[in-house]
């Protein structure tokens, strides 16, 4: 069965990127089951999911770097409990309730656990319910998490970086249902309306027709926690961690590993909005970025928590990042963001901000040495991405140019953002970065094995 089921999601891959097909299936089943994203700021981008027997609908933030899935009962503004959700009592009595408390962004949240149906799919199109999935039922949220003003969060990731139970992660519990697998893919935009496709997840496989009809499909092997303590565990991969070789901007690499130099590991998170670097390859971006656009950049702040700005500029301005990403089949590829892909400008304050920040403690130190970057919702914007848990590959559309380098998706005119505060004074706990299991997992030193020693 797992033999026929890999080989039909190969297929679906090269049938996918041959032909500009209506929709393709990569499920066992032949149906595609779609939700669409909302986002006011284009950064984070929420579903609405149904939880329950009798499904009480609520939005739900897309998080590919967390596998755990999360309800605010009281809402963190003090709004009432969601209509069939009672506040701090789990909704299914077939079993016991347990206590958890959980670090999510730069906070922590806490409640009780219990055992619920997902409904997946938007109201009156095709739907998927999923039984049995951990949902913790929050009722005490710490302020780092309260300014995130989540409803809940849907976890994407995979079984090992579950923080409730890994084995009734909402992939799991997919992947047990009969003529289903645990696949899904992302496509998000960076506006609406337009002759653009709307944000949308696609749970059972691709819809071609989102991604350009040049475009063709690169697999990816995920790199699993290689050093797990847990012997008895058999969880072995939890982030989207792809092996990076390479990371330049404007062509020339930038370090990443303090032990591997310019070599690393990329983490898939749409949960986090920005691009994350190392402090090493932040602080050469910065470096690099100041010999280019001169005293019109403003450094980043680390007290004030601002982003790289540069006032007087323009997005063409910000040179290209490209990551070098190691392919299924041997070699690399590399992929490119220029800079209106990962630049945001006002006009009205007539400055423009790289939407791109340093990974930042707790993690701060194992990203150094393993030369860590998370690839946020800016990144995912540019690549619309194919997240394979039954076969730990992630697959991306790549429209490439006559070398063979992956070119981001045409821009969409962004909706324009609220006019205060400037982006580049946002919190990054708040709306910027949704940093999410990288504030409480020290396992990234998990994701590489150990340098060897001569």
């Amino acid at each position: 069965m797992a033999g026929r089921l890999a080989s039909r999601l190969l297929s679906c891959w090269l049938l996918a990127s041959a032909v500009h097909l209506s929709a393709v299936s990569c499920a066992g089943a032949d149906r595609l089951v779609r939700l669409r994203l909302e986002s006011l700021d284009q950064l984070r981008f929420v579903a609405s999911v149904g939880v329950g027997s009798s499904p009480q609908r609520l939005r739900l933030l897309v998080d590919t770097g967390s596998s755990d899935t999360w309800l605010s009962l009281a809402g963190s503004l003090g709004r009432a409990s969601p209509a069939g959700l009672p506040a701090a009592q789990p909704p299914s009595a077939q079993e016991e309730a347990s206590s958890f408390e959980i670090h999510y962004g730069s906070g922590a949240v806490s409640g009780l656990t219990a055992s619920e149906e997902l409904q997946l799919g938007d109201v009156g199109a095709e739907r998927l319910a999923v039984p049995d999935v951990c949902v913790g039922l929050v009722d005490r949220q710490t302020p780092g998490v309260q300014t995130l003003g989540l409803e809940g969060v849907l976890g994407l990731g995979m079984e090992a970086l579950a923080q409730l139970d890994g084995n009734r992660s909402l992939l799991k519990a997919l992947a047990r249902q009969p003529d289903e697998s645990a696949v899904f893919s992302l496509y998000l935009a960076t506006g609406s309306g337009g002759a653009h496709p709307p944000s949308q997840l696609v749970f059972g496989g691709v819809d071609p027709a989102l991604a350009s009809a040049s475009a063709t499909w690169l697999s990816f092997p995920v790199a699993p926690h290689a050093q797990l303590s847990l012997a008895s565990s058999a969880a072995r991969y939890g982030f989207w961690a792809l092996r990076l070789r390479r990371l330049t901007l404007d062509d020339r690499s930038l370090p990443l590993s303090t032990l591997n130099g310019h070599s690393g590991v990329a983490l898939l998170d749409s949960g986090t909005s920005l691009l994350l670097l190392p402090a090493q390859a932040f602080r050469a971006f910065l470096q690099r970025l100041s010999t280019r656009l001169g005293t019109r950049l403003l450094p980043p702040s680390p007290q004030q928590y601002t982003l790289p700005t540069c006032r007087r500029c323009q997005a063409s301005e910000f040179p290209p990042l490209a990551f070098d990403l190691e392919l299924e089949s041997g070699g690399s590829r590399r992929f490119v963001l220029l800079g209106g892909d990962y630049v945001s400008c006002s006009q009205r304050r007539r400055e423009c901000s790289a939407l791109l920040d340093v990974v930042r403690s707790p993690a701060a130190g194992a990203a150094a040495e393993r030369g860590v970057v998370v690839l946020g919702s800016v990144f995912l914007r540019a690549y619309y991405t194919l997240f394979d848990a039954t076969r730990r590959r992630v697959a991306l559309a790549c429209a490439a140019d006559d070398r063979g380098v992956c070119l981001p998706r045409p821009q969409q005119e962004p909706e324009p953002p609220p006019p205060d505060p400037p982006l580049s004074r946002r919190l990054l706990a708040g709306v910027c970065a949704v940093a999410t299991a990288l504030a409480s997992l020290a396992g990234l030193r998990l994701l590489l094995p150990p340098p060897t020693t001569t």
